[in-house]
């Protein structure tokens, strides 16, 4: 696998785990009826609240600096802060997450947008995440 496969899991992973129980994430197989699932760039169609999560590199000098942008779709505006809330109470001046060699220094939100709501009804919002990341690299010393 990648590093990025790999970076792009370990976030969702560390999102879902410190979300007290509100977002799944799941490398493969289907979510089950009633999760808020964790997807990857694409969000699908189908459940009503769902989040996906596009992952990016902005620069590689004396840390790697990544963007990750996380796209929140609920059924009201209230779930919606719910949302907002754990994916801020996880990545919000995060420091020290672990993935092999790799270490998350730090995370801060460097935007968000309300994006109103979709065509059923469904309300979404926009959470950019930039991050500070050490990973080993050939000829970075």
């Amino acid at each position: 696998m990648s590093w990025m496969t790999d970076i792009r899991k370990h976030i969702a992973s560390v999102t879902a785990s410190q979300s007290g129980g509100l977002f799944v994430f799941r490398a493969t197989g289907a979510y089950q009826a009633g999760e808020v699932g964790i997807y990857g760039q694409v969000m699908p169609e189908t459940p009503d609240e769902a989040i996906s999560m596009t992952v990016y590199g902005v620069s590689e000098s004396s840390d790697t600096i990544l963007n990750v942008q996380f796209m929140l779709r609920a059924s009201s505006e209230s779930r919606l802060d719910e949302f907002e809330d754990a994916v801020s109470n996880c990545w919000s001046w995060a420091w020290n997450s672990k993935l092999n060699d790799t270490t998350i220094v730090g995370s801060s939100l460097s935007s968000g947008a309300a994006l109103g709501q979709d065509s059923n009804n469904r309300v979404r919002k926009s959470l950019n995440y930039r991050m500070i990341v050490d990973r080993p690299l050939t000829h970075r010393t």
